[in-house]
């Protein structure tokens, strides 16, 4: 029993969704803009400026990710309407080690780790884009108080360097939920990476 317990143990501390994120986070899709935004300084300035989300997300999308348009956006619209109705995922960004600008221990550089395709649901979303349960948009139900129980779910981790990040990056998504031409892309951009 005691071998079990030891392999068991190795096989998790091995497995990279073991490692615990520094910060967790509940928001309100009411203010994801603005909340999500806050985690990265160049991305909140740029939509300030400009009003324009979706290129904020692409200051916050390492080289490393996959691109933004994976989801059809049927599946964008079954996405938004599960979380509406009570699914709840959880978004992971990550900040460096040498990031030295912090607000409530999150790193103001934060870059989208995984869940670039939620992400991108939800700004699209909110910018409405898109309808959800025969034609409702986000100015429609925005103001309803049904949406108060619907929350965005987000992790932030800190790595020493971006290697390191895309490594995790890799180990979560190889087999999973990435295509291989994923992968590939993903590690070709580490190569490009200081050791």
């Amino acid at each position: 029993m005691h071998n079990i317990e030891e392999r068991l143990l190795s096989g998790i501390g091995g497995n990279p969704f073991s490692r615990a994120p520094l910060e967790e986070i509940t928001f309100s899709p009411r203010r994801f803009a603005s909340q999500f935004l806050a985690m990265n300084v160049d991305a909140e300035a740029h939509f300030e400026e400009h009003g324009d989300l979706r290129s904020a997300l692409q200051l916050m999308t390492p080289g490393f990710q996959r691109d933004a348009d994976k989801w059809s956006r049927e599946k964008q619209v079954k996405f938004i309407e599960n979380s509406l109705s009570g699914f709840r995922s959880t978004l992971q960004i990550f900040g460096l080690a040498s990031d030295t600008t912090y607000s409530n221990s999150i790193p103001l550089h934060s870059k989208v780790l995984d869940g670039l395709q939620r992400s991108t649901a939800w700004v699209d979303f909110t910018e409405n884009k898109f309808t959800v349960f025969n034609g409702l948009s986000f100015d429609d139900i925005k103001s309803l108080s049904l949406l108060n129980h619907v929350r965005c779910h987000l992790q932030c981790f800190v790595f020493e360097t971006e290697r390191e990040a895309c490594t995790y990056y890799i180990d979560i998504n190889r087999g999973f939920t990435h295509s291989e031409a994923d992968i590939v892309r993903a590690e070709k951009y580490m190569e490009n990476l200081p050791k």
